[in-house]
């Protein structure tokens, strides 16, 4: 599966080196998808080209599929660093600390030979050391 992302849009305020800084640490991408006005969000493994495409791995059935194939928009995000501040004695004035990289896009199933093996090659390097 691949997922494009428009980047003068949804990934505004991040220079392309600081969303891939972000990626590059990530292990969970969570991936929303709707049907029918309702929204569904799992968590996913993912790859990534150079060109900020994003790539999953999923069942030929299933939930997912089953909300791809009646709608292929799709939006995603990507977290690090999540951190209470909890400075002071009100909870009111407390935040959270984090880094995000949050787009949309569309999700077109790979048919290639060729793209699927590339696909699978890149989700194996975010979570293969030397691969």
């Amino acid at each position: 599966m691949k997922g494009n992302a428009d980047e003068t849009c949804c990934l505004r305020n991040k220079s392309s080196e600081a969303i891939f800084q972000i990626l590059k640490k990530c292990h969970v991408c969570r991936l929303g998808l709707v049907r029918d006005n309702v929204p569904y969000i799992v968590p996913v493994s993912f790859g990534y080209s150079d060109k900020l495409h994003l790539f999953i791995h999923t069942a030929q059935e299933g939930i997912k599929i089953d909300f791809i194939a009646a709608q292929n928009i799709a939006c995603f995000e990507f977290e690090l660093g999540v951190g209470l501040l909890s400075e002071g004695n009100n909870p009111c004035d407390w935040g959270f600390s984090y880094q995000s990289v949050i787009g949309h896009g569309t999700i077109h199933e790979l048919t290639d030979h060729q793209d699927k093996v590339r696909g699978l090659d890149l989700i194996l390097r975010q979570y293969v050391e030397g691969v």
